[in-house]
Formats: structure tokens, C-alpha cells, sequence
């Protein structure tokens, strides 16, 4: 299972607010006890006329402390995973106002398949709450994370403001690596390096000879013994190597793939890719792949950690085309 665990604030997030009065009756009850007292004045119609009316006062004066001094933040955990991880973040709910928030709704819209960060929590005045939400990566693919809103209110449910945040992050579920004995190479692929007699200005583990540099050779190519020698820059050339290159190829022509989810023809032929590319370069041997479906996908024998990851990227976004 493969994690980077990184705790991180969305990027750039950006906040719009929406207020929402609940109770349009209000104002008309106030109107009637007001012509009700001014026909039949009595202490029964003014007290509810006090009652109506401060409780309006004091439903918008708690909206305003807590729209002013009430925050909700989200951490990531990680930033890509793998299919059969988590998916981890950190909320931070922080009531900063005089009064207590007595529900906060976090409504999320992630498009990430089976997780949802939905919760409805509750802070007293002056305290910060924290709380985690985890869920299963099924899939692989490339998601997003939010949009999400915090829908929050006075105690009486007259008022209701939504604070809406518009940013969104990039989550990237890698393929799954299966683990099996080393697959058999045909033969003429044998692992160790292998030279052919025809040079090549690229580097390679294999040298040569040396020669006098030459207009447009590369100056990290230049033999420093040689030209100390001779008085005279000299530079390295070097012999192609054969023995070591594997392309993997994943046919993403939709026609003919089929199944759906985890069964389908395209998931088992992506796991087998990565998982191929895991074993050949654990062996030491230079892989590439080629991709072509909605993106294209190019990436040249190399063997390295970094170039296990860069298969495993292009594999998590390969999806077929026509």
C-alpha cells in the first residue's frame, strides 16, 4: 500500500456566503400583534409583540457572530493513494464568536466513488472541533475533491447562512501492484546489459571510445583525462544497449474491451501492466510504456524509482478511446 501522508489545507480556497430567512411568517405576525395591540391595547398583546420582536433581534445578532467569527477547514491527508487505501481528511471547525454553534452541516459534493465527508457537528463558543473522515479508494482514476458548502443557523431556525467553497483539489488513485513470482522473458531478452556495434550520442552505461570534440557535442559528454592528455577537448562515445529495454504496451482501443468495475477487461489489463512494470524494474530492467486512449501516453525505458511512479501515473488516467 502506497501513502504520502501530507497534511495540507485546499489550495486557494474561495468562499461565497448565502443568507436564508426561514420563517417569512414572522413579519406578518409582528404587523398583526401590532394593529391587534393598537385596537385592543393590552399587556398580553405588547408582551408578545417584546417577545416576537426580540427573538428576531436576537436570531439575526447570532447569525452575524457566527457567519463573522465561525470557520471550517479541511485537511488532506494525502494528495494520490491506492486502490484498496484511504482516503483521510482532517475537518477543523472553529467558533471563535461570544455564542455556540448548536449544528453545523458540512455537505460535500467530491466526485470520489464511495467516500462522502458529509457530518453535522455542533462547537460551544470559543472552541475549536476536529474531526476525521476516511473512505475506501475502489477505483483508480483522477478525482476531484469538492466543491463543499457548511450550512449553519441561529436556535430558533429563522436564520440560515450557507458558506459555499468553490475550490477543489486533484486526487490521484494509483492502480494496485500485484505481487507474483518474476514473469518468464522470451527468449533474446535475458537480463544484463548487452551492446551493439553502432554508436550513439546519448549516454548510456556503455563507453566506447573517445574522440576530438566536435561543433554541437554536449559538454557533459567531455572526457576529461583525454583532453588533458592530447591538449585537446575529447569527448565519450557510447554503444546503444539492447539488452535491457521492455515497452509495455496496454491496447486502450475501446472495441475490444468490456466489463464494467473491477471485472472488466481494461482494470485487469491495467493491474497486469503495473504490476509487470514493478517486476521488471525490481529486476533492474530499463521499462517503458505506451498508452494511447483519451490521453496519450509516452514514457521511455528508464530504470529508476521515480519511473515506476510515472507508469503508475499514466496507468491511473489511461482510459480507451474509440
Amino acid at each position: 500500500m502506497l501513502r504520502l501522508w501530507r497534511a495540507r489545507r485546499l489550495a486557494g480556497e474561495r468562499t461565497s456566503i448565502t443568507y436564508t430567512w426561514r420563517s417569512r411568517a414572522l413579519a406578518p405576525i409582528v404587523v398583526l400583534l401590532l394593529v391587534v395591540r393598537y385596537l385592543f391595547p393590552s399587556r398580553i398583546w405588547t408582551g408578545l409583540l417584546v417577545i416576537t420582536i426580540g427573538t428576531l433581534i436576537l436570531s439575526a445578532w447570532w447569525m452575524i457572530q457566527l457567519v463573522r467569527s465561525m470557520d471550517v477547514r479541511r485537511e488532506l491527508r494525502a494528495a494520490w493513494m491506492q486502490v484498496g487505501g484511504l482516503v483521510e481528511e482532517q475537518f477543523i471547525l472553529s467558533n471563535r464568536a461570544r455564542v455556540p454553534a448548536l449544528w453545523v452541516e458540512v455537505v460535500d459534493n467530491s466526485d470520489i466513488p464511495g467516500y462522502s465527508a458529509n457530518a453535522v457537528r455542533a462547537a460551544r463558543a470559543k472552541e475549536t472541533v476536529r474531526w476525521n473522515i476516511r473512505g475506501f479508494c475502489s477505483l483508480r482514476g483522477e478525482y476531484e475533491l469538492g466543491p463543499w458548502e457548511v450550512n449553519f443557523g441561529d436556535p430558533f431556525g429563522l436564520f440560515q447562512a450557507k458558506r459555499t467553497y468553490t475550490s477543489t483539489e486533484s486526487i490521484l488513485v494509483y492502480p494496485p501492484v500485484v505481487r507474483w513470482p518474476p514473469p518468464t522473458l522470451p527468449w533474446g531478452t535475458a537480463p544484463g546489459q548487452a551492446g551493439v556495434r553502432a554508436h550513439t550520442r546519448q549516454p548510456t552505461g556503455i563507453t566506447r571510445s573517445v574522440r576530438e570534440y566536435l561543433p554541437g557535442d554536449p559538454f557533459h559528454h567531455i572526457h576529461w583525462p583525454a583532453t588533458a592528455r592530447h591538449s585537446k577537448l575529447h569527448v565519450r562515445e557510447f554503444n546503444q544497449e539492447t539488452g535491457e529495454d521492455v515497452w509495455l504496451l496496454l491496447d486502450l482501443d475501446a472495441s475490444p474491451h468490456s466489463g464494467e468495475g473491477k471485472r472488466s477487461t481494461l482494470e485487469v489489463g491495467v493491474v497486469l501492466t503495473a504490476s509487470l512494470a514493478f517486476h521488471l524494474l525490481e529486476a533492474n530492467r530499463r521499462v517503458g510504456l505506451l498508452a494511447f486512449g483519451r490521453e496519450q501516453c509516452l514514457l521511455r525505458p528508464a530504470v529508476s524509482r521515480e519511473n515506476l511512479w510515472r507508469i503508475l501515473r499514466g496507468l491511473a488516467v489511461a482510459y480507451p478511446a474509440g
